[in-house]
């Protein structure tokens, strides 16, 4: 007889097992809770590449099992070599639960598997199409790579970025990126932004736009001059709660004044 524990018993023992990777492997073929952060696996190589351990790439090869018959079938001409499309596909469709989509990680774990540029890029593309088709809810996004985004115009995009809830990228994305994100994406709750150059007014529009910012990180690298972003950042004054500003040519910072609830300054 099955038995099934209560919802909270089992975020209880996810979160107990958080740094026991050992056990908790153990779960990921019973309980789907263990997917939503699978790249937390990868967090530490040397760790992973003991044989008893699971490794980023048979993670992947899982991702790529569940991809539709279409991108196998396009993978399989371009010569790389991945389950058949008529092989059995995983008895779970793993990639629809996941909430934590750490593009830069999924990036360094394609080169290592693929030596060539063009088959990791192709592979790559094909998995985020099948991401943001098949996850129903995203709630984690990173990018720092401006160069992994540049086709994302061309994807068909859901509502799996609908309750985005924490987002960290760099500033040197391309705006359509950011345009196209603004139009779907206004529950963002904490950002994490690394300055490298101008802002855009794609990213600016993106930030003034949600509905909810409580937790701003801005690492402003070099001496550019960031105050243009300053006007997005102030129509947050009633939500702020957190602001941490890393910043090699401080300038003013008087507008934090108009941030009424904010509790810690970094």
């Amino acid at each position: 007889m099955a038995y099934k524990l209560p919802i909270d018993c089992l975020n209880d023992i996810f979160e107990h097992l958080e740094e026991d990777k050992i056990s908790l492997h153990s779960c990921l073929l019973v309980n789907h809770i263990s997917w939503r952060n699978i790249w937390n696996f990868q967090h530490h190589t040397f760790y992973l590449c003991q044989p008893h351990k699971p490794s980023p790439s048979t993670i992947l090869n899982t991702f790529i099992a569940c991809l539709p018959n279409e991108s196998k079938d396009l993978l399989h001409t371009n010569g790389m070599s991945i389950p058949a499309p008529t092989s059995k596909s995983p008895l779970f469709n793993y990639i629809s639960f996941i909430k934590v989509f750490p593009i830069d990680t999924i990036r360094q774990i394609l080169f290592l598997k693929n030596k060539q540029f063009n088959d990791s890029r192709l592979m790559f593309q094909e998995l985020l199409k099948a991401f943001m088709n098949q996850i129903s809810s995203l709630k984690v996004w990173s990018c720092s790579d401006a160069s992994l985004l540049t086709d994302f115009d061309s994807f068909e995009v859901k509502d799996c970025l609908t309750d985005l809830s924490t987002f960290i990228c760099h500033s040197n994305i391309c705006p359509n990126f950011f345009n196209r994100l603004s139009q779907t994406c206004h529950n963002i709750q904490a950002l994490c932004l690394v300055y490298e150059e101008n802002i855009s007014n794609e990213l600016k529009g993106l930030i003034a736009m949600q509905r909810n910012l409580k937790y701003l990180d801005l690492d402003i690298k070099g001496k550019h001059d960031w105050s243009d972003i300053i006007p997005a950042l102030t129509k947050h004054h009633h939500t702020l709660k957190r602001l941490y500003i890393n910043v090699g040519n401080l300038g003013s910072l008087s507008f934090i004044t108009s941030f009424k609830n904010l509790q810690k300054i970094l």
